[in-house]
């Protein structure tokens, strides 16, 4: 799969590079005489926290501190979310924090703290370079402790933090469960409609993540609208905040969701295709079952379905509209083909094209085999040269050249409007192995003109070896005298040469017979 690197650079946005200059000078501006953002009252771990974001944030706007980075390297944190973060900035700090996961695969407060989603989540983003094993354990206990409904904790905080959490894992890992559960999670906040800074802020990375993976109009549309929600949330300072004065950590937050890029491989529609016979074989020139189920196993809705199945050897192909498929959903279609009368075994093909919402045009392809044997029963309509516009009784001679019997059921004829007072045998038809019978198939009243006509006896058969099938016998059938009619059309043409030539004669004196 040829991979194309999606970057939030290139994402639909809203342009806001003067009011992100205007948050770099408000963040250099409030800097603590230490090095540190944050209110001196918060307490250490609240300050670890808050300046090794604010640190990643101007960095990436590129914006470098020293005195910060100083700062950061002489302190210990003690709360997990402060070291997690801090791993982030120092990276000699990861080794401990992998020392504090708990054997659940979660993290908790402290390294004797019980395991909770928030610290879990924030933990596991910081362990995604340094230790994808370690990472991995956390989504999965992420995924665990997931209510069914897909948020975590009842809290769109923690759960947006949740969803972010498993987007990065799954773009590490590309393992669908963690992209199902952020979905899940999505879905939830979704309905939700929480409207909390926080939240609000977790939102747009989320969407900017979906919408790079995905490339759906919707996700556009969310994208946008969440940049919108934040970017009305902007003091005119430049700073954000969750209540009303500006805070470090809520314009850091703002500032990293608004700029932070994101390298991507977009994801690719997956759908499953299986062609193949509802029996295992089936009699030449009889009707065969085709059977076509297609999955959509990944994450994208299919639009304008459509499948093609073909059997190269016979030169035949159906197509057939589907239209949409969901994510998760499946399809089945049955599908007959008249086959032709070559035994063997020929393969047969299946294609499914199709659409997403992005409008790229996919398809997929399948193969199955149709194994075709000769039947053992043989038939014979006659009489075959009739006269015209009489009533005729039509007898159909099966020879059974097998060991096994065979019934023959529900006969039916295929004509043309020539034949007129069609009565069908209706009855049920035994035939014993090795033996030959002979009955009174149909009778009808015979067409009025001279010609060849063609009559298509359609019959169920039921047999122990084949099990139930249809048959089509074909049969040519003279009416109008014993002279076929391709010689009546030659004496009738040669007829009107010779009375053209004694016309001449008679006129213009020409002897012919000299």
């Amino acid at each position: 799969m040829k991979a194309i690197l999606i970057m939030a650079l290139f994402l639909p946005s809203v342009v806001f590079a003067d009011r992100s200059n205007d948050a770099v000078t408000w963040l250099i501006n409030h800097q603590n005489p230490d090095g540190s953002w944050g209110k001196l009252s918060d307490g250490i771990d609240s300050r670890i926290y808050s300046t090794s974001i604010v640190i990643q944030a101007l960095e990436e706007n590129g914006v470098k501190i020293n005195k910060s980075l100083y700062w950061i390297s002489g302190v210990e944190p003690y709360d997990t979310a402060a070291l997690a973060k801090s791993s982030e900035v120092i990276h000699k700090q990861g080794r401990v924090l992998n020392q504090r996961q708990n054997n659940d695969g979660g993290w908790g407060k402290t390294d004797s703290h019980k395991s909770t989603p928030w610290y879990t989540s924030v933990s596991l983003i910081s362990q995604l370079d340094s230790n994808l094993t370690s990472a991995k354990l956390g989504g999965d206990f992420l995924i665990r402790l997931q209510e069914d409904s897909g948020e975590w904790s009842n809290s769109s905080l923690i759960t947006s933090n949740c969803v972010y959490a498993l987007l990065r894992l799954y773009n590490y890992t590309r393992e669908d469960r963690y992209l199902l559960a952020a979905l899940k999670g999505k879905k939830w906040l979704e309905e939700s409609k929480h409207d909390d800074f926080y939240t609000i802020n977790n939102m747009v990375l989320v969407y900017k993540l979906l919408y790079s993976l995905l490339q759906t109009e919707s996700l556009k549309a969310s994208y946008q609208d969440s940049q919108m929600k934040l970017l009305k949330r902007q003091n005119s300072d430049g700073s954000w905040s969750s209540s009303s004065e500006g805070e470090p950590l809520a314009t850091a937050l703002a500032l990293t969701a608004l700029s932070r890029e994101f390298h991507l491989i977009a994801i690719r529609p997956r759908i499953s295709l299986e062609v193949f016979t509802l029996k295992e074989r089936y009699i030449a020139g009889s009707l065969v079952n085709i059977i076509v189920k297609l999955e959509n196993q990944g994450f994208l809705d299919i639009e304008d379905l459509e499948v093609v199945v073909e059997i190269p050897a016979f030169e035949i192909e159906k197509s057939v509209d589907m239209g949409h498929l969901g994510r998760g959903k499946g399809k089945k279609i049955l599908t007959d083909f008249l086959i032709g009368e070559r035994e063997g075994t020929y393969t047969l093909k299946a294609y499914a094209r199709y659409a997403v919402e992005s409008g790229k045009n996919y398809s997929t392809s399948a193969e199955g085999l149709i194994k075709l044997q000769q039947t053992p029963i043989k038939f014979e309509l006659y009489p075959k040269k009739l006269k015209r516009n009489v009533s005729q009784k039509f007898l159909l001679s099966v020879e059974n050249e097998g060991i096994t019997p065979v019934q023959i059921n529900n006969i039916s004829l295929l004509c043309d409007k020539n034949w007129k007072d069609i009565e069908i045998n209706s009855s049920s038809i035994y035939i014993a192995g090795k033996s030959k019978y002979e009955f009174e198939v149909f009778k009808a009243i015979t067409p009025d003109k001279i010609g060849e006509y063609q009559l298509k006896l359609v019959m169920d058969l039921n047999h122990s070896q084949f099990g139930k099938f249809r048959i089509f016998h074909e049969e040519k059938l003279l009416v109008g005298g014993m002279i076929p009619s391709g010689i009546v059309n030659l004496i009738l043409y040669s007829t009107v040469i010779a009375s053209a030539f004694l016309i001449l004669n008679l006129f213009v004196g020409f002897d012919i017979l000299e």
